[in-house]
């Protein structure tokens, strides 16, 4: 029985920690208080399922006009950008359906969310290159 408590009694320290880790990760991605009242009140829902794979993007590194730039869904939410967080998720979204089916992603035009978006402006470099090749 000493046995079972030395070997058990150990792996309790790294169970907690491997436990808190996971905790940890499924929270990376929450966005703030702050962002996601800001997101209610220009009524998009926080809990929409593209909310959430916009957010799981995370920090969209690119270039813009030789310049480099960063966006998220919670920077541009918490600096009160209106168009910048409505089009952030629908460029997230078109990217995601264009990289999964390329051919059958419609192409942005009159009645489509991103009409109006410099949706070009949230993609990466190389996510741009393709968005291009639809075109």
């Amino acid at each position: 029985m000493g046995v079972f408590k030395k070997v058990f009694g150990s792996l309790a320290p790294i169970a907690f920690t491997a436990f808190f880790s996971i905790s940890l990760a499924e929270n990376a991605f929450a966005l703030s208080k702050q962002a996601t009242d800001f997101l209610l009140s220009i009524s998009v829902d926080p809990a929409s399922e593209k909310v959430k794979l916009a957010e799981q993007d995370g920090t969209i590194k690119t270039e813009y006009s030789g310049d480099p730039e960063e966006y998220s869904l919670e920077s541009l939410a918490i600096a009160k950008k209106v168009n910048g967080v409505k089009c952030f998720i629908e460029t997230r979204a078109f990217i995601r359906n264009l990289k999964a089916d390329f051919s059958g992603t419609k192409k942005v035009g009159p009645g489509h969310p991103l009409y109006s978006c410099s949706y070009l402006l949230y993609l990466t470099v190389e996510e741009r290159k393709l968005a291009v090749k639809k075109f």
